[in-house]
């Protein structure tokens, strides 16, 4: 019979727990701050309210989820304006990412028609020639190649909506073009470009002093990157090898993974509320990716792809070690009440607010995935074990 191992020597099994009790606190802020009225009379922007219909579902607290969602959805019923939707990000770049949250909540609660109605939308956004999403502004057949831009971040987001919604040909369309995507980045490159004009070329020349450059490229040799922009494909081709077991999706979330690797370098300029993260973890090294505040959609795909059965020990022992470092930095970022401060402050901004749904969402998905990962790590090792998946 295998000897029963002891949980100390898988770190990653240590704070599964934790990091669902975490999701937990959070919820209990955004219980006692998103579906109050009161609260809601003085907060009128759909930022505070979108993510968190799914925040509760992933908790299994639909009767919060569904009245999240009739709230989020009185924005969305008659358009996104600079008046509801103060964020340009949600308004102008990604037009459809509010949306795309929505449909996906109205799906997992079963409610077609309100999944249908939000999805219309988004539908709006592919380029169904290309197999892509754009960004700014709805696909315009027979559009100019500047017109029609894509990116791999807004592909993946409707993948997923697709996926939560059953249509496995189009999540799987989608997912190619993400593979294609990465399989296109230049070799031995720090940078990796994200972005796509309408004939599905990589966008490649951008100027130094562009103002949105940060949605073009992400640069391992620098700080302050916008790694969620590789969190949401990654999790996408993690979750389509889970189901499928093709190695095409493996091959192209390894091909991410090492350039993610890249990026968790050490700092080397620290801002004051980095400073602040580092006295709390015990004066440990900090590092880009795994410090970051955008980080935590890669921390969720790492974890997803660590569950896989078929994940080789090697990938899955890389993801787990990543995934439960950045875990624990954001949970060092939780205040008190459950808030979590990405913003720096101690209030409940919309930043903080949005932020903290969004969290809500990832750390329960990641300790429930580092459990199963680790369950198929000590079987791949031969170990019987109590860590057993959820």
């Amino acid at each position: 019979m295998a000897e029963k191992t002891d949980k100390s020597q898988l770190p990653e099994t240590l704070i599964t727990s934790d990091l669902i009790r975490s999701s937990d606190k959070a919820l209990a802020f955004l219980s006692n701050t998103i579906l109050a009225h009161d609260f809601r009379e003085q907060h009128n922007d759909i930022a505070y309210y979108f993510k968190a219909p799914l925040a509760f579902i992933d908790a299994d607290l639909k009767e919060d989820a569904l009245q999240a969602l009739v709230h989020a959805r009185t924005f969305t019923k008659h358009g996104l304006t600079e008046s509801n939707c103060r964020d340009p990000v949600y308004r102008t770049e990604y037009p459809a990412y509010c949306q795309a949250w929505l449909a996906t909540a109205a799906s997992e609660l079963g409610l077609l028609d309100e999944a249908s109605s939000e999805l219309q939308h988004v539908d709006k956004y592919v380029d169904t020639i290309q197999r892509a999403a754009t960004v700014r502004q709805p696909f315009v057949a027979n559009g100019s190649a500047d017109t029609n831009m894509t990116d791999i971040f807004a592909t993946a987001v409707v993948a997923n909506v697709y996926h939560h919604c059953g249509d496995m040909s189009k999540t799987k369309a989608l997912a190619h073009k993400i593979i294609e995507c990465v399989r296109k980045q230049p070799q031995s490159d720090s940078k990796f470009f994200l972005r796509m004009s309408g004939t599905g070329e990589l966008i490649t020349d951008i100027a130094e002093d562009l103002a949105d450059r940060g949605f073009y490229v992400i640069d391992s040799e620098r700080p302050d990157q916008l790694y969620f922009m590789l969190g949401f494909p990654l999790i996408i081709l993690a979750r389509l090898f889970k189901l499928t077991g093709d190695e095409e999706y493996l091959n192209g979330a390894r091909l991410l993974l090492a350039f993610l690797k890249l990026c968790d370098r050490e700092c080397i300029v620290m801002s004051t509320d980095i400073e602040k993260i580092k006295s709390e973890m015990k004066n440990e090294k900090l590092h880009y990716l795994h410090s970051s505040i955008w980080a935590h959609k890669v921390a969720r795909g790492l974890a997803l792809l660590a569950s896989a059965k078929s994940c080789p020990d090697s990938v899955r022992e890389d993801c787990m070690r990543m995934a439960t470092t950045i875990g624990r930095h954001f949970m060092a970022r939780q205040l008190p009440n459950g808030c979590f401060s990405v913003d720096g402050s101690e209030l409940a901004t919309m930043r903080n607010v949005d932020q903290t749904s969004e969290l809500a969402c990832w750390l329960r998905g990641i300790g429930t995935d580092l459990a199963e990962a680790a369950h198929h790590h000590l079987q791949s090792c031969g170990m019987s074990t109590d860590v057993t998946p959820p």
